[in-house]
C-alpha cells in the first residue's frame, strides 16, 4: 500500500515511472512469496501434518490484496490482453542508469540485479518472466485444488474467496485453464469447467451473496 496509495512518501519523491517500476517488482516478489509460502504449508513428509495456519494466513491476505498482487506492466498482461508485437520491453519500463539517484533502489527490487556475476542466481527476475499474471495464476490454481476441498471450512471459505478474486480480475486467463477441448476417438469433445463445472456458478452465487449483504 505505501507504493500504490496516494500521499504516502513514496509517492511524493517517486516520479511515476520509478514508483511504478518498484510496484511492479515489489507484486513479483510478493507473488513469488505467497506461491512460496503455499507450497511450504503443505505436509512434506509422512510426519509432517503441514501448517494450516500458514495455509490459512496466506490465503486471507491473498484475498485481500489480490489487486496488488496482479498488478504487471501492461505490456507484460496474460490472457491475449495485449499484442505479441509489445510483448517484452524489460518488464515494460527502461532501466535507469547506474550514475542514477534510483539504480541502487531498482537494484535492489531484485535478487538477480544484486548477484554478482560469479554468482549463480535462481531468482526469477520479472524481466525474464512470460506473462508473469498468468504464470502466477496457473501456478495459484495448481496449489488451491487441494485448499477447496480442505478439512477446514475456513480454508476451503478463504479457497473460494481467492478463486472469485481470479475470476473477477483475470477471467480470459481462468477460461483458458477451465475450459479445453479433448480430442477423443471418434470426436472432439469440449471440457467446460467454467460454464458446465461449477466454477461460474461460484463466482454468480459469490456476487450475489455480495449485493445481499449490502
Amino acid at each position: 500500500n505505501s507504493l500504490t496509495a496516494s500521499g504516502t512518501y513514496a509517492s511524493r519523491t517517486l516520479a511515476n515511472v520509478d514508483q511504478n517500476l518498484l510496484v511492479a517488482d515489489s507484486a513479483h516478489v510478493a507473488r513469488l512469496t505467497c506461491l512460496t509460502a503455499l507450497q511450504r504449508s503443505r505436509p512434506m513428509g509422512a510426519y509432517d501434518t503441514g501448517d494450516d495456519d500458514l495455509k490459512l494466513a496466506v490465503l486471507t491476505k491473498m484475498g485481500e490484496r489480490m489487486r496488488q498482487l496482479l498488478l504487471v506492466p501492461s505490456n507484460l498482461l496474460g490472457g491475449g490482453q495485449v499484442s505479441q508485437v509489445t510483448m517484452r520491453n524489460k518488464g515494460g519500463y527502461p532501466t535507469p542508469p547506474p550514475n542514477s539517484r534510483f539504480f541502487p533502489l531498482w537494484q535492489s527490487a531484485s535478487l538477480s540485479r544484486c548477484c554478482p556475476p560469479s554468482f549463480q542466481c535462481t531468482y526469477p527476475d520479472l524481466t525474464s518472466v512470460d506473462e508473469p499474471d498468468r504464470a502466477f495464476v496457473v501456478a495459484l490454481m495448481a496449489d488451491i485444488h487441494s485448499m477447496l476441498i480442505d478439512k477446514r471450512r475456513d480454508i476451503r471459505e478463504e479457497a473460494v474467496v481467492v478463486v472469485v478474486s481470479l475470476l473477477q480480475r483475470r477471467r480470459g486467463i481462468m477460461s483458458e485453464l477451465l475450459i479445453t477441448d479433448i480430442r477423443g476417438e471418434h470426436r472432439m469433445e469440449t471440457v467446460d469447467l467454467m460454464n458446465r463445472g461449477g466454477f461460474g456458478a461460484l463466482l454468480v452465487a459469490h456476487e450475489a451473496t455480495t449485493i445481499t449483504e449490502k
